[in-house]
């Protein structure tokens, strides 16, 4: 690591919107000098920004651009995905966004290219080369039906991969408008025409699922360039190994549905080195599912919703389909926890499907979550001591810091669960956890007997100021916890 990417990490160090400060340890592998520190203070010299378009992977791809553009021409569609091709998206979003802004069409439509940094860094020779594949680019764009070359700066692909899902939407939407369903008026009478296609109806995701899978739509995404080799598997790690099929659709539906990851490697590679069989799976999960499928299954529902939507249809697909793919989960419910912090793929599906059930909307789950508190969680969900915490701090209610206002102004009030009647005057008492063992409730005991807990949601911030160490007295007057500070009357 250099000191550039050494001071990128550092910078990195704690969760932006959570801390105000981050720390990092830095070791070597040998007893530490105190010229280690100079990594810390790199002169100019190692701090120098390049473009990327000066490197020699770069320029090969500008070469091999510059070859298909002689011999074809559609060869901005042809790019292979590397610099020349993501320089050629570049120079086509930047066309499209200028056009949507009135009072900059005046200036000339490649002045932003001109102030890319390499054109300030490279030789002339190559910054004409440069120039003259994004004149090429505006020649297509040009020449290209505007409301098509606009859906093709959505998907963020390459423009050739992106025309290819603009006309694979186009064959699915066309698929997906011949179910009576999506002609159907919603409404009748005089309001019919207003409100078509005002309030569709959204397909369930295994309904969507199973429909991309039966028009191979999947088979169709993995060709693109951008896919790489995201779907292949091999009988051993040599590169000469026989190549495996998988069936990607039922995959997918093994993926979604919950199901561990060392299962999915058994189902998916039978017979195979456990281990080899498990690399091989975690791989492709990241890669394919996690990335390159979520990214481009979700653009590809984009584009089909557009066309739903122009033709007023009654049916859209579901908007979150991509993050369903990505987090390998079947519920909103679930989604919406892993969305917002939550990392246990397990205990989200196991939340999202016991919430379906009874009938809790994601909207509600902080809520019912709250009140289930820790040993529902353990309970009902069977977390571990890490699933707790996540969980914690995911019903964490926003409120100004609970120690900073007890230092400021010498006490702090919360309401709390009373476990029976209120107390009738206001009562000294001890708060502390129910268990020394593992994560527990916290609770505010008179000496003999528990008589209130703190929320789930506030259990973090209680438990920091417990954890700081400040000495603090406690009451409890009705429903109403107060912790002041000893000289604070």
């Amino acid at each position: 690591m250099g000191p550039a990417q050494l001071l990128n990490a550092v910078g990195r160090a704690g969760r932006a919107g959570r801390e105000s400060e981050g720390w990092i340890l830095l070791t070597r592998h040998r007893p530490p000098r105190t010229s280690d520190f100079d990594l810390l203070e790199p002169g100019e010299d190692r701090l120098q920004v390049l473009s990327a378009l000066g490197t020699a992977d770069a320029l090969a791809a500008l070469e091999a651009a510059e070859v298909l553009i002689a011999q074809t021409t559609d060869a901005i569609f042809r790019l292979a995905e590397d610099h020349a091709a993501d320089f050629a998206s570049y120079v086509w979003f930047t066309l499209d966004a200028l056009s949507r802004i009135p009072t900059l069409t005046s200036r000339p439509p490649l002045a932003a290219v001109d102030n890319l940094l390499a054109l300030r860094q490279l030789p002339p020779d190559l910054q004409a080369r440069w120039l003259a594949l994004a004149a090429k680019t505006a020649e297509q764009y040009a020449t290209t039906e505007p409301a098509a070359r606009r859906r093709w700066t959505t998907p963020g692909t390459s423009i050739g991969t992106a025309r290819e899902l603009d006309n694979l939407a186009k064959v699915l939407t066309e698929l997906l408008l011949q179910d009576p369903a999506a002609t159907a008026p919603a409404y009748d009478g005089i309001w019919a025409d207003m409100l078509a296609g005002l309030l569709p109806d959204e397909w369930p995701l295994q309904r969507t699922l199973d429909f991309l899978a039966q028009h191979q739509v999947y088979d169709k995404l993995l060709e693109q360039p951008e896919a790489k080799s995201a779907w292949h598997f091999t009988e051993k790690p040599s590169r000469t190994s026989a190549q495996l099929n998988v069936d990607i659709a039922a995959a997918i539906t093994g993926w979604i549905s919950g199901e561990p990851i060392p299962r999915l490697a058994t189902t998916w590679l039978p017979g195979l080195d456990s281990e080899w069989a498990l690399e091989q799976t975690v791989s492709k999960i990241s890669e394919t599912f996690e990335h390159y499928l979520a990214w481009t299954v979700g653009a590809l529902v984009n584009l089909v919703n557009i066309r739903l939507e122009e033709a007023r249809a009654e049916i859209r697909l579901p908007a979150t389909t991509g993050w369903h793919l990505r987090h390998g989960v079947d519920t909103p419910q679930a989604l919406a926890l892993l969305n917002a912090g939550v990392t246990s793929r397990r205990l989200a599906h196991q939340i999202g499907r016991t919430a379906t059930v009874q009938g809790i909307a994601a909207e509600g789950l902080r809520t019912w979550l709250t009140g289930l508190h820790l040993d529902g969680w353990r309970s009902q969900f069977d977390a571990t001591e890490y699933e707790l915490n996540d969980l914690l701090e995911y019903v964490r209610k926003s409120r100004p810091s609970m120690i900073g206002a007890l230092l400021d102004t010498g006490r702090v009030s919360l309401q709390v669960d009373l476990t029976g009647a209120a107390p009738s005057v206001r009562t000294p008492l001890q708060l502390r956890s129910s268990s020394r063992l593992h994560t527990a409730p916290l609770t505010i005991d008179d000496g003999s007997h528990t008589l209130a807990w703190v929320p789930a949601d506030a259990h973090l911030d209680v438990l920091t100021v417990i954890d700081s160490g400040i000495d603090f007295d406690t009451t409890l007057t009705g429903s109403l916890l107060t912790l002041r500070l000893p000289d604070v009357r």
